[in-house]
Parts: C-alpha cells; sequence; structure tokens
C-alpha cells in the first residue's frame, strides 16, 4: 500500500485512508482525514470576490506564498477568484487570482512551513490557496468612495468596470 503526506499537516496517509485526493497541475495532493473537514472547495462560491488589502501585505503574502488569508472571525464568504484591490497609494484593483481550495480553522504556523506573523501564531485562519495570479487592467478608484470590505462580483463585470465605483454601486 502507497503512503502520501498530507498536504496540510504533514502527516503520513496510506493510500485508501485519505479523506480527500486533491489533483491540480497534475500533481495528486492527499488531504488526511482529520484535515479533510477543515478543506472546502471554492466550486460553490461566488465568481469573484473583490478584496482590499494593503500594498505591503500585498506583496509579502500574497505575491510571495501564493496564498490569502484572514481570520475565521470574519464573515467574509470569498470567490471562485479573488480580486485584490490594493489601497493606499495605489487604490485600484490590481490582480486577480483563481482560488484553488479554502482551508478552514488553520494556524499560521503550519502555512506553507513558514510562521508569518510571529505574534499570531496560533491564531486560526481562512487560507485561501492561489493559483494564476496575474495582474489586470488597472480599476482605479475615481472618487472618494472605496472598498472597505468584499464586494462580490463577476468577470464580466470586472472586465467591464473602469472603476471601483461601478462594482461598489451596482
Amino acid at each position: 500500500m502507497n503512503e502520501h503526506t498530507c498536504i496540510n499537516c504533514n502527516k503520513k496517509v496510506k493510500s485508501g485512508k485519505a479523506g480527500s485526493i486533491v489533483s491540480s497541475h497534475g500533481i495528486t495532493e492527499v488531504i488526511c482525514k482529520a484535515c479533510s473537514k477543515f478543506t472546502r472547495s471554492a466550486l460553490n462560491l461566488p465568481e469573484v470576490a473583490i478584496i482590499p488589502i494593503t500594498k505591503e501585505r500585498f506583496d509579502n503574502i500574497v505575491l510571495k506564498y501564493g496564498v490569502y488569508y484572514h481570520p475565521m472571525k470574519y464573515s467574509r464568504k470569498g470567490g471562485r477568484y479573488i480580486a485584490f484591490y490594493v489601497t493606499h497609494p495605489v487604490s485600484a484593483i490590481t490582480h486577480l487570482a483563481k482560488v484553488t481550495k479554502i482551508n478552514l480553522n488553520q494556524p499560521l504556523k503550519n502555512l506553507q512551513g513558514n510562521n508569518l506573523f510571529d505574534d499570531e501564531p496560533n491564531s486560526l485562519q481562512k487560507v485561501y490557496f492561489l493559483e494564476e495570479l496575474k495582474e489586470i487592467k488597472l480599476v482605479p478608484k475615481t472618487d472618494k468612495r472605496t472598498i472597505q470590505g468584499t464586494i462580490l462580483t463577476t468577470l464580466e463585470d470586472l472586465k467591464r468596470a473602469k472603476s471601483t465605483t461601478e462594482l461598489i454601486i451596482k
């Protein structure tokens, strides 16, 4: 019987005893039964969630690790894609990424073997694993309204938008 390693907790898992098997990029990833109950598919989510994020957090977390996360206590629903509205000084939607999976109640200390924030290593997070992070045509803020929470939209509306105002007040 083959043995695999859980991609979340690094425990050894025997074939046939996995909780979930995910295949992406031609690679089979195994999730143990314990971690499987905390893993969600993005398939049943709205198409696009526009998320406000600071430039520093975008550069140091999203670009560097290919993930986006927030505390479990946030009621943020997420989407099959995440569009990133980078706040001051950029004040525009700059990138779009496809969500491959979502882990619930994950401590930051377990995130890709890195402790991203030493002051909150045990706080539980909702973690969105991203692929195909792409720079898109900028959708700038054109008036005083800004994106302060999650905005749900479609890829079509995002592509058509000439400013964030069109997405906020639709």
